[in-house]
């Protein structure tokens, strides 16, 4: 039986194998169930506490001759090894007979720090609640989570150690535009890079993990990017004689497997090769031929040789590093402009023989009035943004914060407009509550227009911006035109050009050499497709508070 075999794959029934983040509450009433769930086969140990007072626990299982400890999220934001530790937990405690979790089992014992930094975790930050990087604690200590960590050497006497992360997903491969899927690092125990056993051990389990994700990642793994860091807890162990393995996750594409697969396989295969002792088998070549990640980061979206003005140019679009643990609506941006041909794309679009042009923005007909086939009408001419008017009695009646309450995940950015005949103190008020980005009222009271304005409402006219029935520009200049002069009369900052630091609301749209326009070819919101959608919408409700622009 091969060692794949014995392995199996991960068990999609069992109940941690969602392949969701674990928020702090949820995991803590997780551990608190495993001693009840199996009497006697797992213990459940505080450890210390984090800088707020959350309590760290350690799972103890196994009960073979060999110690091996691993740790997660000592990044509150990198959980995809959370879950791994969660499944795999699972997996060995709900089938121990199975050949390999009894031979994990019956070789090893395991101390598992599911989450290190558990008021990271709840910012979703990096550092913990005292603004440190865990990770850079190693010789100062002062931080309670590097504390506990530091002492679990002497508490928990491991020979092996598992130092689990996430890297920018955005990190490439050194031969190819292709995001890095596992990076593997054996720390190095000093600047010399002293070669001890611990380290050849290490060497040899980062080699044993490189064959068994490699055919499942399409050979996306690398040697992570570092030196020697004295200050780091890898480095560390190392030099106190514990075999220690980072373990980055990175990114992944359209179309592969779940993160969280791929390294429960390699953690899988980490375990059993350790428990048999098949490890020391391991040629370290596996381990040292691997390159080290490129020098250039990928863009999450790259758009191919479009034309914007005169230039043919690339367009790399990034969204933020979004957290599973942190939902919050958030739109890809333009993040560079020019020949990006060096970075690569974790997806890419060509744009050959197009142009790239700003997405319109359009007023809908009124508030009810929005729905699928209106922003699927929307899409078809262009516009990314619909601005939807609302009346004072709408929001009075609480039309508008049901509506707001109830928009999830649209096809095209919204925004309320107010729609009023005079604009009086009342009025605005309502305007104000409701989060409109300004007023449509065509009252030439100059001083309730002051007054709009002095909390940064823009009153405009009827005619500022173009009804969404209206035809579309015909010319590149004028699209550009009307985009630009449209963001600017409703206040709607990084929005109708193309430019870096902007949302990606983009059309990109045949043309003649005259820059008269032809058919579309796709369209973008916040840089998802929206003409072809292929899965979520990009979309989100823009509004304006405290007399600000507030972008999600």
């Amino acid at each position: 039986m091969t060692q794949s075999e014995r392995l199996g794959p991960p068990d999609d029934k069992s109940a941690a194998s969602a392949h969701r983040p674990w928020a702090y509450p949820a995991l803590a009433a997780w551990i608190a169930e495993l001693p009840k769930r199996f009497p006697g086969a797992v213990t459940c140990t505080r450890v210390g506490r984090s800088h707020e007072g959350r309590p760290i626990t350690l799972l103890g299982l196994g009960r073979g001759p060999k110690r091996l400890l691993a740790w997660s999220q000592m990044h509150g934001d990198e959980e995809t090894h959370t879950t791994v530790l969660v499944r795999l937990v699972e997996w060995l405690l709900s089938q121990p007979t199975t050949d390999a979790s009894a031979a994990i089992l019956d070789g090893l014992t395991l101390g598992l720090v599911p989450m290190l930094n558990p008021d990271g975790a709840v910012r979703g930050t990096r550092h913990n609640a005292q603004g440190i990087d865990i990770n850079r604690d190693a010789r100062d200590l002062a931080t309670p989570e590097g504390r506990t960590l530091h002492a679990l050497v002497d508490r928990f006497r491991p020979a092996y150690a598992l130092n689990l992360h996430n890297q920018n997903h955005r990190t490439r491969l050194a031969d190819r535009a292709a995001p890095v899927a596992v990076a593997l690092l054996a720390p190095p125990r000093d600047h010399a890079g002293t070669s001890s056993p611990s380290v050849e051990q290490a060497t040899q389990l980062a080699a044993v993990i490189r064959e068994a994700v490699w055919p499942h990642c399409d050979g996306r793994v690398t040697r992570y990017d570092a030196d020697y860091m004295p200050t780091a807890f890898g480095e560390w162990f190392q030099s106190q004689g514990v075999a220690t393995v980072l373990i980055e996750a990175g990114g992944s594409r359209p179309g592969d497997p779940p993160m969280a697969d791929l390294h429960e396989l390699g953690m899988r295969a980490a375990l059993l090769a350790l428990a048999d002792d098949s490890f020391r088998q391991a040629d370290p070549v596996g381990y040292t031929s691997l390159k080290r990640q490129g020098e250039h980061r990928l863009f999450d979206l790259l758009i191919e040789r479009a034309s914007v003005g005169p230039a043919k140019i690339d367009l790399g679009v990034n969204f933020p590093s979004r957290s599973l643990l942190r939902p919050d609506a958030a739109q890809g941006v333009i993040a560079e402009i020019g020949d990006l041909t060096a970075h690569g794309g974790v997806r890419t679009l060509s744009a050959a023989g197009a142009v790239c042009l700003p997405g319109r923005i359009c007023i809908a007909d009124n508030l009810s009035s929005l729905g699928d086939a209106v922003y699927s009408r929307a899409l078809r001419c262009g516009a990314t943004t619909l601005l939807a008017p609302v009346t004072p009695d709408e929001i009075a009646a609480g039309h508008a914060a049901d509506f707001q309450a109830s928009l999830d995940g649209p096809a095209v950015n919204v925004a309320l407009v107010g729609a009023a005949a005079e604009l009086t103190p009342t009025t605005l008020l309502r305007f104000l509550q409701a989060n409109v980005v300004a007023v449509l009222c065509d009252d030439d009271d100059a001083d309730q227009t002051d007054l709009a304005r002095s909390v940064g409402m823009p009153v405009v006219d009827t005619t500022a911006a173009p009804r969404l029935d209206a035809p579309a520009p015909t010319t590149v200049e004028a699209w550009c035109e009307e985009t630009a002069g449209v963001a600017q009369r409703f206040g709607l900052p990084g929005r109708g050009r193309v430019q870096r630091g902007f949302h990606a609301d983009l059309v990109v749209c045949d043309a003649d050499p005259a820059g008269v326009l032809g058919g579309l070819r796709e369209v973008l919101v916040g840089g998802i497709e929206a003409l072809h959608p292929s899965g979520t919408a990009g979309g989100v409700l823009l509004r304006r508070t405290l007399g600000a622009a507030n972008e999600p």
